[in-house]
C-alpha cells in the first residue's frame, strides 16, 4: 500500500504538461485499431450503421488544447458552476467540449455515418440530397479567410497586466488607476513582410500588439519590437509594403527584403535609414518572442481627469533580456523548424515558464518636445533615454495559450483607433493613417463591420449603441429604438458626457496644405546614434546584414545609391559594406537638410541589446546532450538533473530514439535523434564521457555538425572526459585567437564538477568574445 501511494503522489507532482502527455498516450493506446472499420461495408451496415468507437480519458487533461487552461481571467473565463452565467465577453461562453458527445451537423442533427456519402446502391452514384456531405464539404471549402496584408504570420497568448502604482495624476486610463490592478490582455507577435505560412526567423520587424480588456472598453497598443518606423507619413505606407512584398512579376522572394524593389524604394527614401539600421542589426532576428522589446512607436497622449495632457511613449522590456540569433543560425533554423518562435512561446507557457515584460513610460511635456533637435511627431525618431528616462509602471505576464489558433490568434482584430478614456493621439501623420486603415482591413478580412462581436475581440464591458444589422450580426437588441435622441426608449442608450471618451482639446492653427515640418528633413543623426551605440560585434552584424541584403540586389545602381546613403551614417560602415560588395566608394548622398540641429545624445547604452541581458538564468533554454551506445550514463544523468533543476530543457540526442546502452548500465533515454534535432535548435551542447561512446559519436557526421554550429554561433559547449577528442576532430579550439581561454568551451573530468560553471556560461546566451577576437585578429 505504501509503495502504491508513493507512486500516486509522484504522478501528481509531475509537471502538468508531462501529465497531459501521459494521459494522451493512455487514451490513444486504449484504441489500438479502428474497431468499427469492418462495419463500413455491406447493405446491413449501411441501413443500420454502428456507433463510433470511443474511450474514456483517465484525466480531463487529455482533451485540453493547452495545459494553461487552468489560468483564468475575466476574459478567458472559467467553467461555469451550476446556473451561474459566464461573465460578459468571456470566452467561456463560446468554448465547445466534444468529449463524450455524438457527431452532429451544424444544425445539431446527429450524424449516423461519417464514413460514407449517400448513394443509390452500394456501387451507385452519390445523391444530391446528401445534406450531410454538402454541409461538410461546403464548410471545408470556405474555411479560409483573407490573411492580413501585413503581419500575416503571428503567434499569440493570453495574460494580464498588473499596475505597480496609480497614475491618476497623469491619466484616466483604466489599467493605471490603482496599485495591483489586474487587466486581462491578449498579445499577438508577428512578422511583417511574410505571408501566413512563411518562416518565423526571417530578418524583419516584429509586431508587438497588446489588447487590454479594460473595465472601460478595449485598448489596443499596436506596436513593434523596434521603436521607429520606415516612413513619416501614412500616405507612403502602400508604397513601402508594395516594395517589400514579393515582386509582382514572379512572387519572389517570400518573407524577405533582400531584393531589388525594396532597396530601390528605401534608397530613394532616406527617412528609412534609421529603421534600416535596426532591422539590419540583431533586432531583426530575435532569439525568441519572449526575448525582445516592444514599443508603441508613436507619441501618444495621457490625459487625466482634469483634462491635463502629457506626451508619452510606451516601452515593453522583457524579463528574460534581449537576445538574438546570428544570421547563419537564423537561416538554418528556418529550414529545421519554420515554427521556431511559435513553438518556443507555446512550449514555454505549457511548461509554466510564463514570459514577462515590464511596461515603462517616457513622459514629457509639449514644451520639452519643442526643444528637442528632432520632432516627436516623426515616427522615424526615438527619444533617447538620456533625455527622457523610462519609468516602470507595471508588468505583463502571458500565462495561457489559446484554445484554438484560428478562433483567437487569427481572428483577433487590433486597431490603433481603439483607445479608452485617458489615452489620446498626437498629430503624428503616420499614426493618423493607422487610425483609419485598421478598421478597413478588418472589415475585409473578417467579413463585415461586426468583427467586434467575434469572441476574442469582444470587450468585457457590455456594448450599447444603435448600430444594427450587417454580416454576421450576433447581438439581438431588445426593443424598437435604433436612434438617438429618442423618447420611446426612455432616451437610452444615452451619451455618457464627461464620463466617456473626451478628445483632448488641442488648439489647431495653420493653413491646409501637404507638407512636413523642417525637423522631419533630418534623416541621419539618429541612424548614426544607433550605430555608434552598438558593440563591435553588433556593428559587424549590421554591416553583414546590409552586405547580405544588397548582394541580392541585381541592379548595381541601387547598391551604389544605398551605400552613398550609408556614408551619411558612418564612413566605417559604408566602407565595410562597399568592400564586401566589391564596389568603389561612391560620393555621399546629398542630405535633405544641410544644417541640422546638433543632436543632444551621440551614444546611448540603452540602444544595444547588451543593455538588457536578463537575470543570467537558463530557464527554458534548450540544451542538447549527445549520446550513443557505450557512453558514460552517469555523466548524462548528472547533467540532466542539474540542468532540469535550473529550469533548462535538456534533450538527450542519439542516433535513434529510446534506450541508450550506456557503459555503466545507467538508464538513459534519448528523446531526440540526429535526424529530427538540428543543432541550431539548441542553446548549448554537452558532450558526455566514455571512450567507446565517444568513438561511436565520432563516426557520425552529425556530431561534428553539432559541435561546429554551436561553436560558430557562440554557444556554450561542455566536453566531459574523453569527449575532448570530439572537439579536436571538429577543429574547435579551446582558446581564442588572442591566446586567451574561450569562456564558452568548458572541459571537465566529470559532469558534477562542471555543472555550475556550465550553467553560468549558458546564462550569458552567447559568447561574443569568439567573434570579437576574430574581428581584432
Amino acid at each position: 500500500m505504501r509503495k502504491s501511494r508513493s507512486k500516486s503522489t509522484s504522478a501528481k507532482t509531475r509537471p502538468t504538461h508531462e501529465r497531459q502527455a501521459a494521459a494522451v498516450q493512455t487514451l490513444a493506446a486504449a484504441m489500438p485499431h479502428n474497431a468499427t472499420k469492418r462495419k463500413e461495408f455491406g447493405r446491413d451496415n449501411a441501413v443500420s450503421p454502428s456507433a463510433g468507437q470511443t474511450t474514456e480519458p483517465s484525466s480531463e487533461l487529455a482533451f485540453a488544447s493547452t495545459v494553461s487552461e487552468a489560468n483564468h481571467s475575466a476574459k478567458t473565463g472559467s467553467k461555469p458552476v451550476g446556473d451561474l452565467e459566464p461573465s460578459v465577453g468571456s470566452l467561456e461562453r463560446v468554448r465547445v467540449d466534444d468529449g463524450s458527445q455524438a457527431l452532429t451537423t451544424n444544425q445539431g442533427v446527429a450524424v449516423s455515418d461519417n464514413q460514407n456519402s449517400l448513394k443509390a446502391g452500394l456501387r451507385g452514384p452519390a445523391l444530391l440530397e446528401d445534406f450531410v456531405l454538402r454541409e461538410k464539404i461546403t464548410h471545408f471549402d470556405h474555411e479560409r479567410i483573407p490573411e492580413r496584408v501585413v503581419h500575416a504570420r503571428g503567434s499569440a497568448a493570453h495574460g494580464y497586466f498588473e499596475a505597480y502604482k496609480p497614475l491618476t495624476n497623469l491619466t484616466r486610463a483604466a489599467p493605471f488607476q490603482a496599485a495591483g490592478k489586474i487587466t486581462p490582455v491578449f498579445v499577438r507577435f508577428s512578422t511583417v513582410a511574410g505571408e501566413r505560412g512563411s518562416t518565423d526567423t526571417a530578418r524583419d520587424v516584429r509586431g508587438f500588439a497588446v489588447k487590454f480588456y479594460t473595465d472601460e472598453g478595449n485598448w489596443d497598443l499596436v506596436g513593434n519590437n523596434i521603436p521607429v518606423f520606415f516612413i513619416q507619413d501614412s500616405i507612403k505606407f502602400p508604397d513601402l509594403i508594395h516594395a517589400v512584398k514579393p515582386e509582382p512579376h514572379n512572387a519572389m522572394p517570400q518573407a524577405a527584403s533582400a531584393h531589388d524593389t525594396f532597396w530601390d524604394f528605401v534608397s530613394l527614401m532616406p527617412e528609412t535609414t534609421h529603421t534600416l539600421m535596426w532591422v539590419m542589426s540583431d533586432r531583426g532576428i530575435p532569439r525568441s518572442l519572449r526575448m525582445m522589446q516592444g514599443f508603441g512607436v508613436h507619441t501618444f497622449r495621457l490625459v487625466n481627469a482634469k483634462g491635463v495632457s502629457h506626451f508619452v511613449k510606451f516601452h515593453w522590456k522583457p524579463k528574460l533580456g534581449t537576445h538574438s540569433l546570428v544570421w547563419d543560425e537564423a537561416v538554418k533554423i528556418s529550414g529545421a523548424d519554420s515554427d521556431f518562435h511559435r513553438r518556443d512561446l507555446w512550449d514555454a507557457i505549457e511548461a509554466g515558464e510564463y514570459p514577462e515584460w515590464e511596461l515603462g513610460l517616457q513622459i514629457f511635456t509639449e514644451a520639452q518636445a519643442e526643444a528637442f533637435s528632432f520632432d516627436v511627431l516623426d515616427a522615424t525618431k526615438l527619444i533617447p533615454e538620456e533625455l527622457v528616462p523610462v519609468t516602470p509602471v507595471g508588468r505583463m505576464v502571458l500565462n495561457r495559450n489559446p484554445d484554438n489558433f484560428f478562433a483567437e490568434t487569427e481572428q483577433v482584430a487590433f486597431c490603433a483607433a481603439h483607445v479608452v478614456p485617458g489615452i489620446d493621439f498626437s498629430n503624428d501623420p503616420l499614426l493618423a493613417g493607422r487610425i483609419h486603415s485598421y478598421i478597413d482591413t478588418q472589415i475585409t478580412r473578417l467579413g463585415g463591420v461586426n468583427f467586434h462581436e467575434i469572441p476574442i475581440n469582444a470587450p468585457l464591458v457590455p456594448v450599447h449603441n444603435n448600430q444594427r444589422d450587417g454580416l454576421h450580426r450576433q447581438a439581438i437588441p431588445r426593443g424598437r429604438v435604433a436612434y438617438e435622441p429618442n423618447s420611446l426608449g426612455g432616451g437610452c442608450p444615452f451619451q455618457a458626457g464627461a464620463a466617456g471618451f473626451v478628445a483632448f482639446p488641442q488648439p489647431i492653427e495653420g493653413e491646409k496644405l501637404r507638407g512636413k515640418p523642417e525637423k522631419f528633413a533630418e534623416h541621419y543623426a539618429q541612424a548614426t546614434l544607433f550605430y555608434e551605440s552598438q558593440t563591435d560585434v553588433e556593428k559587424a552584424h549590421i554591416a553583414g546584414g546590409f552586405r547580405f541584403e544588397l548582394s541580392k540586389v541585381t541592379v548595381p545602381a541601387i547598391r551604389e545609391r544605398m551605400v552613398a546613403s550609408l556614408l551619411n551614417v558612418s564612413a566605417d560602415l559604408a566602407a565595410t559594406v562597399a568592400a564586401g560588395l566589391g564596389m568603389a566608394m561612391p560620393k555621399a548622398m546629398p542630405k535633405a537638410l544641410a544644417r541640422p540641429m546638433a543632436p543632444e545624445v551621440v551614444r546611448s547604452a540603452a540602444l544595444s541589446l547588451t543593455a538588457l541581458p536578463g537575470d543570467g538564468g537558463i530557464r527554458t533554454r534548450k540544451v542538447a546532450i549527445l549520446a550513443a551506445d557505450a557512453v558514460d550514463g552517469a555523466s548524462i544523468i548528472a547533467m540532466v538533473s542539474s540542468l532540469g533543476a535550473a529550469g533548462a530543457a535538456p534533450v538527450v540526442i542519439a542516433p535513434r530514439l529510446g534506450r541508450v546502452k550506456t557503459a555503466d548500465r545507467k538508464p538513459v533515454e534519448a528523446s531526440g535523434t540526429f535526424e529530427n534535432s538540428a543543432p541550431v535548435l539548441f542553446d548549448a551542447l554537452v558532450l558526455p564521457d566514455g571512450v567507446d561512446g565517444v568513438t561511436a559519436l565520432a563516426r557520425h557526421d552529425q556530431t561534428m555538425d553539432f559541435i561546429r554550429d554551436q561553436y560558430r554561433h557562440g554557444k556554450t559547449i561542455l566536453a566531459v572526459g574523453a569527449s575532448k577528442a570530439l572537439l579536436v576532430s571538429a577543429g574547435v579550439s579551446t582558446t581564442l585567437p588572442s591566446g586567451e581561454s574561450d569562456p564558452g568551451i568548458l572541459l571537465a573530468r566529470n559532469a558534477e564538477q562542471a555543472s555550475a560553471a556550465f550553467i553560468a556560461a549558458v546564462g550569458k546566451h552567447r559568447h561574443t568574445e569568439r567573434e570579437t577576437a576574430f574581428l581584432r585578429a
